[in-house]
């Protein structure tokens, strides 16, 4: 740990969200700097020993979505993996319910388990690691850049065709078949692609809404706006459809913001996203914040 440890530790207390921290005191910190050249320092210590604490195991117990980035596969394949499997075992008992209200979905799942690629070198040298993961994974995320990498590691002819990079993901085998996996690829300001293993040869595209060079500040973090915007409308009842959106609208903010100014808003404030009733549009989302101190 170092002069910055306290930033992790104590910021979420604000925001309602709860932390486990693995604290290894030997060993610095992470670090990143602007130029997000980066040294894992602590990160590479994780035992996965933390996941059988009492505090841990008693949250993933309770959880119903886990999400891991990519960059953990450098060196945490093993703790990834036992979540994943836990996830996947307490979900083989799936319940649907075929009941909409608006864009809401109902679907009663019992733990959901997502995988972000996080960046190209990933797929490139980790890609073993990544076959193990995707057995267990519910949902994929990840970018063009990611996707061609990924193509290019197994193979594939053609690094440009997202809709089939996507379904060889989607349809890589799954070790809990009663949810089929879905694979989001998101191409900047280019459409969004979303395959499912039900359907694979159908791709689902969701177009961006163009935004012009002025209005664009800094993109560092809109794939993980994307992420966080697309899961939390999962895990709100949301639809797929309706979750794109909000991935869309999140990533949007992200770019025309710098990283402080996002951060703060994130940090003290709630993003509901409202779409269209008809999610099939593909419309712009409404935002409303609320604040969390009102």
């Amino acid at each position: 740990m170092n002069r910055r440890a306290h930033v992790p530790l104590s910021s979420p207390v604000t925001t309602g969200i709860y932390i486990y921290h693995r604290i290894s005191t030997p060993h610095a910190a992470d670090r990143c700097s602007r130029s997000l050249v980066t040294t894992l320092r602590a990160a590479e210590k994780f035992d996965k020993a933390h996941l059988s604490t009492p505090e841990v195991a008693r949250l993933i117990d309770g959880a119903k979505y886990f999400y891991v980035e990519g960059y953990f596969l450098t060196h945490g394949t093993e703790s990834t993996l036992e979540v994943a499997k836990k996830a996947s075992d307490a979900g083989k008992v799936s319940i649907l319910i075929s009941s909409f209200s608006g864009d809401r979905c109902l679907c009663l799942t019992v733990q959901v388990f997502a995988l972000n690629l996080s960046a190209p070198f990933i797929p490139q040298f980790f890609k073993a690691q990544l076959e193990q993961v995707f057995l267990y994974c519910d949902f994929v995320i990840g970018n063009e850049s990611e996707a061609a990498a990924w193509a290019s590691a197994v193979g594939l002819p053609n690094e440009d065709d997202i809709p089939a990079i996507a379904k060889s993901i989607a349809t890589l085998p799954k070790a809990n078949t009663s949810r089929p996996r879905t694979v989001v690829i998101t191409q900047g300001p280019k459409e969004t692609v979303v395959v499912s293993a039900t359907n694979p040869d159908k791709p689902t595209v969701y177009p961006v809404d163009t935004l012009t060079d002025e209005q664009i500040h800094d993109t560092n973090g809109a794939g993980d706006a994307f992420a966080g915007g697309f899961l939390g409308a999962l895990v709100a009842g949301k639809s797929v459809d309706a979750a794109v959106l909000a991935g869309h609208t999140l990533g949007a903010m992200c770019v025309q913001l710098v990283r402080a100014l996002m951060a703060s808003i994130l940090l003290y404030g709630v993003l509901t996203v409202n779409c269209r009733s008809d999610p099939s549009t593909h419309g712009p989302s409404r935002l409303c914040f609320r604040s969390l101190r009102s």
